[in-house]
């Protein structure tokens, strides 16, 4: 199939902000688990500033969580719909379907853990099942989050190269260094002023 001009710039459009959805699922990941993982080194610059800590940790997971939920969600552009267009008009081959085939149900039981998440904690309130519940229903653990954002960069990157397009470096802009920087900077300015 050839695709119109119009039909490119909203391919490419599509490409772009899946590309920066995937990096602000990534960097909030990184900054979240920063938070949570590193506690024992920064615990007393963290304790500080609790409030602002204590949303912050948050509020990374909240953007990380509706981020990989934007990448994987049926209803609105996502990763899933994107994957579909690029084989619709043929630009992957066979091998390339398979292997995103088998990476996608590799990643299904993340998936609606995550959506379980979403749907019942962050973006709406269940009377059903609360938000306890919800987290044991999804069957999620720290590295499932991070292992999904992977295999959702591999598969872009395997889309991407299909349509002649660069690989995504998305960890390669990693926002644990400048964090891991602003808690320094705060454990020396609380020193200097102790």
């Amino acid at each position: 199939m050839i695709m119109s001009t119009l039909e490119r710039d909203f391919l490419e459009r599509d490409f772009v902000e899946i590309s920066n959805t995937l990096v602000s699922a990534y960097q909030n990941w990184e900054i979240w688990w920063l938070y949570q993982h590193e506690r024992p080194k920064y615990v007393d610059i963290l304790n500080h500033y609790l409030m602002f800590f204590s949303n912050s940790i948050g509020a990374h997971f909240i953007a990380m969580l509706m981020s990989i939920s934007c990448l994987v969600d049926d209803k609105h552009l996502s990763l899933k719909l994107l994957y579909g267009k690029v084989k619709q008009e043929g630009y992957l081959d066979s091998d390339r379907i398979q292997e995103i085939e088998n990476r996608f149900n590799g990643i299904e039981k993340i998936i609606r853990g995550v959506m379980i998440i979403r749907g019942n904690v962050f973006a709406h309130k269940s009377v059903k099942i609360d938000s306890d519940e919800a987290f044991v229903k999804a069957n999620l653990v720290h590295d499932d989050l991070k292992n999904l954002i992977i295999e959702l960069g591999i598969i872009f990157n395997i889309i991407s190269t299909g349509c002649g397009r660069n690989i995504l470096g998305f960890w390669e802009n990693s926002s644990k260094t400048d964090t891991e920087r602003m808690l320094n900077d705060l454990i020396r300015f609380k020193s200097k002023f102790a």
